[in-house]
């Protein structure tokens, strides 16, 4: 009897143990749980702001860049840039006769130049015996490039050569003025409070006058209908009539998208009619409506192309431009 007390003693004895290596075992996993969920959710929270940081800084930057474009676009249009402008070209054209004067020009001009350009840079008269005359200046173009901006004027001046003194019983020579007219280009920049020329102007010639050639019609004259032009024509009339006299809701039962000249004009012809085939029971026309202004009498040529559909030996019209070369 005492050796099964004995072995059930050092039985408990055994089993004691191994609930302490349990215990430990579940604190241990809990802990490492903790410490690997404060990581994930630091990780998360770093990832986060960094993110919302990218964000915001990308917002930044993007207003940025738009304000710097808003106060180039601003510097470039300002008046004050125009007015700046516009006076240093009318100190730098007029080129006096007297040293006096041109003294006094040089000193005007000099307030007008940034640092490191000098007169000396831009021109070189001292040979020139003469003046020269602003006749008139306009402003032709502004244009921005990064933190610059360049201003084109029309520029016309007059030059005269000064002439030899005659010779006792000579008669004094007559100057005669050589006038031009160029494009002058001044590159300017600002410190957001004064302007300032930063290169020297350029000169370039004024753009030759060019006449642009007239809308005309494109079709082909050879694959006209002649034999639809009397029928529909009379629809033409019959539509243009409408087309002056109906409201919009009412030219919906002649018309795809409806259209009215009702109050504004009096329908008086056409000239110039012309017809072209186009899907089948489709057909083009083109042609110059005139139309009478009911207050005035006067009567003006309103180009028109409208494509025209026959349903039911009735014509419709799908699509109306205001132009012959629609």
């Amino acid at each position: 009897m005492k050796n099964v007390f004995s072995f059930l003693k050092r039985k408990k004895e055994r089993k004691v143990p191994s609930a302490r290596v349990n215990s430990r075992s579940v604190v241990s996993f809990l802990f490492w749980m903790g410490v690997l969920a404060v990581l994930f959710i630091t990780t998360q929270s770093y990832l986060r702001t960094a993110f919302l940081n990218e964000k915001v800084n990308g917002y930044q930057n993007s207003t940025q860049k738009e304000l710097d474009r808003m106060v180039d676009e601003g510097f470039v249009t300002s008046p004050a840039g125009d007015a700046y402008t516009e006076e240093f070209l009318k100190s730098f054209i007029n080129i006096p006769l007297t040293e006096e004067n041109r003294k006094k020009r040089s000193e005007d001009l000099h307030t007008y130049l940034a640092e490191g350009l000098t007169l000396a840079d831009i021109e070189n008269n001292t040979t020139f015996k003469g003046e020269r005359k602003l006749r008139s200046i306009s402003l032709h173009e502004r244009r921005g490039k990064g933190e610059n901006a360049y201003y084109t004027y029309n520029v016309s001046y007059e030059t005269l050569k000064a002439l030899p003194e005659a010779k006792k019983g000579e008669k004094k020579p007559i100057a005669t003025p050589l006038t031009k007219e160029v494009m002058i280009t001044v590159p300017v920049a600002t410190d957001g409070q004064n302007f300032n020329v930063i290169e020297q102007p350029y000169f370039s010639n004024v753009p030759s006058e060019t006449r642009l050639s007239a809308v005309k019609n494109s079709e082909d004259d050879s694959k006209r209908n002649l034999k639809k032009e009397d029928e529909l024509k009379r629809f033409a009339t019959q539509f243009f009539t409408s087309y002056t006299e109906n409201t919009v809701s009412e030219m919906s039962y002649l018309m795809e998208s409806p259209e009215s000249l009702k109050d504004l004009y009096q329908y008086r012809g056409v000239e110039n009619f012309k017809v072209y085939d186009k899907e089948s029971n489709t057909y083009l026309i083109k042609t110059f409506v005139l139309l009478e202004d009911g207050e005035t009498g006067i009567v003006t040529k309103q180009p028109f192309s409208i494509l025209v559909e026959k349903k039911q030996d009735k014509f419709y019209v799908k699509k109306l431009l205001h132009s012959i070369g629609g």
